[in-house]
């Protein structure tokens, strides 16, 4: 389990100390505690230094496992996590978290939006479209991204299909949203993304393209 430093840092990140060891242990079972480590010894901007900061960490952390391990690979993009954060706060994080590699879902507020947004320009409601897995919309327990365009949930769909081939496929799903929720939009975002207050959207229908 996280240290309660550790979970004071997360809680920050927005992200759930609880929830994201429970997904680590069920995926790395005793080895779960490295990434305690992780977060004990790169727990400031400080102490991030460049990507041979990590490597000289890792070696001394873990030796008998080579940089191209799953378990490698989930521990260097949680320290990336930690880099952008302590460098631009959770919007940063939650803009450039890499989810195939296991980082821990953000739950991003409208509070952790430093710039201008162009929230006001949207309908109210307004409708958004995601390209997901099958398996998130079974379980309805949908991700914050949406977009404004349906073509662009389609390309999310197929790269679902291409990057994640041990997941369901692809699939497009539509909802509504009313305006108070919607923590970020950018009309000058080419993929029309359309950032919502993590779950507030409890049902979306199957667009059938």
């Amino acid at each position: 389990m996280f240290s309660k430093k550790s979970c004071e840092i997360l809680k920050r990140m927005r992200i759930s100390p609880d929830c994201y060891f429970k997904k680590l242990e069920n995926k790395f079972k005793s080895e779960a505690m490295l990434f305690c480590k992780v977060i004990e010894h790169f727990d400031s901007i400080d102490k991030m230094g460049s990507p041979d900061t990590f490597m000289d960490f890792w070696r001394i952390c873990k030796t008998g496992y080579d940089l191209e391990s799953e378990i490698f690979n989930w521990a260097y993009e949680f320290y990336n996590n930690l880099n952008h954060y302590f460098n631009g706060g959770v919007f940063e994080l939650f803009k450039f978290k890499q989810a195939e590699w296991g980082s821990p879902i953000v739950k991003i507020t409208r509070d952790d939006v430093p710039i201008a947004s162009d929230v006001e320009l949207l309908d109210n409601p307004q409708k958004i479209y995601r390209g997901l897995a099958s398996i998130e919309h079974m379980n309805k327990e949908y991700a914050p991204s949406w977009t404004l365009s349906l073509s662009e949930a389609e390309r999310f769909a197929r790269l679902t299909s291409e990057v994640y081939p041990d997941k369901s496929q692809g699939i497009v799903v539509e909802t509504m949203v009313q305006g108070e929720y919607i923590v970020f939009y950018s009309k000058d975002n080419s993929e029309q993304e359309v950032i919502v207050e993590f779950g507030v959207i409890k049902s979306a229908e199957i667009v059938n393209l």
